[in-house]
């Protein structure tokens, strides 16, 4: 706004326009400023922490406030090295009490897909809230290794993971057959693992996969 008006009162010396003329322009001015700075100021608080390095990032996930820990845990899911920001996610995640700062930890690890953040993923998928659990089985499923497949399916047999195992294990990929097919045979999780090899069996690149596995286990 300060702006605003040092431009006006320029530009009306040097043009020898009156007051009254100024008048009008200054006020246009000085109501668009008022109209947008929210707006502004709203984007500053929100954006501020994209800007910085991922040092920054990573200080903030550890010191700052929760708006601050929230959006740095979702800047280390794309920024950075892979291995300095999955330590710090990891890290954080063992402390983190906030629920929206754990959720977007756990969505920056499912983006980053790195096989060390199993044991974390595990932990919360059979011990954290609803939500948690929903967030931990995704990012195993999208993992997409043979052991995070195993934890899913392991997962089957519970309660309280039952349905969030379910919705991981439709992102994994062909890894989860043979645990799948074990649970079937042998575990706790029948019913739950005959659901979800049927439902792979309708259609889709696991599809015959599924099948196979079907036809073997019902002849066992």
């Amino acid at each position: 706004m300060c702006v605003c008006v040092y431009l006006d009162r320029r530009f009306a010396r040097r043009r020898h326009f009156t007051t009254s003329q100024v008048g009008a322009p200054l006020a246009l001015c000085l109501l668009t400023a008022c109209m947008l700075w929210p707006a502004l100021a709203r984007g500053q608080r929100r954006g501020w922490l994209a800007r910085l390095p991922t040092s920054a990032a990573v200080r903030a996930l550890e010191n700052g406030d929760t708006a601050a820990r929230e959006q740095a845990a979702r800047r280390l899911g794309y920024a950075g090295a892979q291995e300095t920001s999955v330590d710090a996610l990891i890290a954080a995640l063992a402390t983190e009490r906030d629920p929206s700062v754990r959720s977007a930890i756990l969505e920056s690890l499912a983006r980053r897909a790195d096989p060390s953040t199993l044991e974390a993923l595990d932990a919360a998928l059979t011990s954290g809230s609803p939500s948690e659990r929903r967030w931990a089985a995704n990012a195993l499923g999208v993992l997409g290794t043979a052991d995070a497949s195993s934890a899913l399916v392991e997962a089957l047999a519970g309660r309280r993971t039952r349905e969030a195992a379910a919705e991981g294990l439709a992102r994994a990929g062909a890894h989860a057959i043979p645990p799948l097919l074990t649970a079937l045979q042998t575990g706790g999780a029948r019913i739950e693992a005959a659901r979800v090899l049927a439902a792979w069996s309708a259609e889709g690149p696991r599809a015959e996969l599924a099948r196979d596995g079907l036809r073997r286990a019902a002849r066992a």
